[in-house]
């Protein structure tokens, strides 16, 4: 996985990336794209020792952590097929915050700490209509760290959440050669009323997921 990209790139994307080999042919990929994430699957398996290269095209313009040049990323193929699916992620949700803003808006959350595998998928309220075998539909939460919050902080993930409110959460995992964990059994949550604890800057306007977008190579069961 190579970079991440902010919520909006997929729907403008009218030069999507392309997979080229060493000698900069295109090699024949399927592109896929779930809930801001964007993959890039071969056609046909890739060779072993080989170098390639991904062109981020339009996606690069919302590009926030960049490999290389910021225009390209390079990789070489130096393992054999994984098969394998990841470990459950094994993730805890603190207690609850809660934020005034200057606009006296009071947002409460939860972070969230613990361990995974590639890429962590949130499922809040079982609500999730991911297909992680055809890699679409949607999840609530996808990241490639535990830099987020459950609830509303300056990036909202449940961002209705208040006092007394409960709701579900399920964890599960891509591994980077896009193998699922499968998901963890739904948890409930519950929003504490902590009082406010601090105060910060203006509030962003409520999303339904946090604004990742993940720009991978992803050989599926293929090597």
């Amino acid at each position: 996985m190579d970079a991440v990209l902010d919520g909006e790139a997929l729907s403008d994307c009218d030069q999507p990336p392309r997979l080229l080999d060493a000698m900069g042919a295109e090699v024949a990929t399927s592109p896929r794209s779930f809930s801001f994430a964007y993959a890039l699957v071969p056609d046909e398996p890739l060779v072993m020792g080989a170098s390639y290269t991904i062109e981020h095209n339009c996606l690069g313009s919302r590009l926030l952590l960049v490999g290389d040049d910021g225009e390209t990323s390079s990789f070489t193929v130096n393992t054999p097929a994984d098969a394998d699916p990841p470990a459950l992620p094994d993730i805890a949700v603190g207690d609850t915050m809660a934020q005034e803003f200057e606009n006296e808006f009071v947002g409460y959350s939860m972070d969230v700490e613990g361990q995974f595998e590639g890429i962590l998928l949130v499922d809040i309220g079982q609500e999730t209509t991911l297909d992680p075998e055809a890699l679409e539909g949607e999840v609530g939460v996808v990241s490639v760290d535990t830099d987020f919050v459950i609830g509303h902080a300056c990036v909202p993930t449940w961002a209705d959440a208040q006092p007394g409110d409960s709701t579900t959460l399920a964890f599960a995992s891509f591994d980077l050669a896009g193998n699922f964990s499968g998901w963890t059994e739904p948890e409930p949550v519950t929003v504490e009323d902590q009082g406010c604890q601090c105060r910060a800057g203006s509030s962003r306007p409520p999303v339904g997921t946090l604004a990742l977008l993940l720009l991978g190579l992803w050989v599926r069961r293929r090597g």
